[in-house]
């Protein structure tokens, strides 16, 4: 499998907070990272070290169709944060994720009603590569 691209099927999820006495209660959230895990199996995917995640978020059902229109591959500026998102993500596809040292995490709306039948939303994980990673030496960082 060619590590550089993945596609999850699946709406992205956050992750939630939790402790040993209420894990029990997200069940949605043990059912997202199965699906997430079973897909990157699957695939043979594994997470790299670098990587740029897009968190593609499907609009309301309730928006007009010119609001979607609008809206569609904008920025997602509303809840789930990125910062949980990518907790969420991390947490399903490595048990250790302290190798994975650059991540560039955005998300966007998108359409899925229409042109994506069965779509509920979607997870892009691209890898990264060396010149492609913002302050690839100290230098460049401080440079700034």
């Amino acid at each position: 499998m060619n590590n550089d691209l993945m596609v999850f099927d699946v709406k992205p999820m956050a992750a939630p907070r939790m402790n040993k006495n209420s894990a029990w209660k997200f069940t949605n959230y043990w059912a997202y990272k199965d699906t997430l895990k079973l897909q990157a199996n699957i695939k043979g995917f594994t997470l790299p070290e670098s990587i740029k995640v897009t968190f593609v978020m499907p609009l309301y059902k309730s928006y007009s169709k010119k609001k979607k229109r609008k809206l569609s591959l904008q920025p997602h500026q509303r809840t789930p944060d990125n910062d949980n998102l990518q907790k969420g993500l991390l947490d399903c596809l490595a048990s250790q994720d302290n190798y994975v040292h650059d991540i560039h995490v955005n998300k966007i709306w998108a359409d899925f009603n229409d042109e994506y039948e069965g779509m509920r939303g979607c997870i892009i994980v691209r890898r990264t590569y060396k010149d492609e990673q913002i302050g690839t030496t100290l230098y460049d960082l401080i440079k700034r």
